[in-house]
């Protein structure tokens, strides 16, 4: 059910998610919940992973149920490398354009991690859905 809700709104689900990346990682820091156990914990690693491995995802699901495997290799390589820019991205525009957040490595890294882990986990989502398809199985 899930995976076809993403095959048809995935898109239009993947530009709103950019969108609250973006107003997440430029919201001002004293916006956001912070407390000493997930400080210590990273919890901030936690939710950039998760932003970005959902962002790959949702940018995957709709175009691998339309293409070719091979095509989708190249289209989800292409996703991935583009969610680890975008995360880059926006750790330049913390830097440069906010006043209260922070450039930080480990933030990219974990944006980079969450996309890899997220396109691995789509790329074997899509498998398992086209071979539920072939054996006549609904999603």
């Amino acid at each position: 059910m899930i995976y076809n809700i993403l095959k048809k709104w995935g898109y239009y689900l993947a530009l709103l998610w950019m969108i609250v990346i973006i107003v997440l990682l430029v919201m001002p820091a004293k916006d956001i919940p912070s407390s000493s156990i997930l400080e210590r914990i990273h919890f901030d690693k936690f939710v950039h992973f998760t932003l970005f491995g959902t962002l790959v995802a949702l940018w995957t699901i709709p175009y691998a149920d339309r293409h070719t495997p091979s095509q989708n290799t190249r289209f989800f390589l292409l996703v991935c490398l583009g969610a680890c820019l975008f995360g880059a991205a926006m750790e330049l525009v913390q830097l440069k354009f906010t006043k209260d957040r922070d450039y930080e490595n480990g933030d990219i890294v974990a944006d980079s991690i969450g996309a890899i882990v997220f396109m691995i986990f789509s790329m074997v989502w899509v498998k398992v859905e086209r071979r539920k398809k072939l054996n006549g199985k609904p999603s």
